[in-house]
């Protein structure tokens, strides 16, 4: 898979938790009645939006120079291609 697809995947990824997050945020402060359930369904919104954040801040920052396999042995091969090539009479010298 190559970066720019799985980059939109992880941000499709990255909005859908959020938007979960969210809806529990609105169900524990607008539908529940109970405090002990209330408290329950926030901390849980806003530890997945945390979680989410720093996941998305890594991703971002800190793994953005991070090249896949697969981009190394592109990367490879495009350079095997270009370099010249010695022939085998240059290799048995006399």
């Amino acid at each position: 898979m190559d970066k720019q697809r799985r980059s939109k995947y992880l941000i499709a990824v990255y909005l859908l938790v959020t938007v979960g997050a969210i809806a529990l945020l609105l169900i524990g402060v607008n539908y529940t009645k109970d405090p002990i359930w209330q408290g329950i369904w926030i901390n849980l919104a806003t530890g997945l939006l945390g979680v989410t954040f720093l996941f998305f801040l890594v991703d971002r920052f800190f793994l953005a120079d991070e090249w896949g396999l697969s981009d190394r042995i592109d990367q490879l091969v495009q350079r095997l291609e270009l370099s010249d090539r010695p022939s085998a009479q240059d290799f048995f010298t006399v």
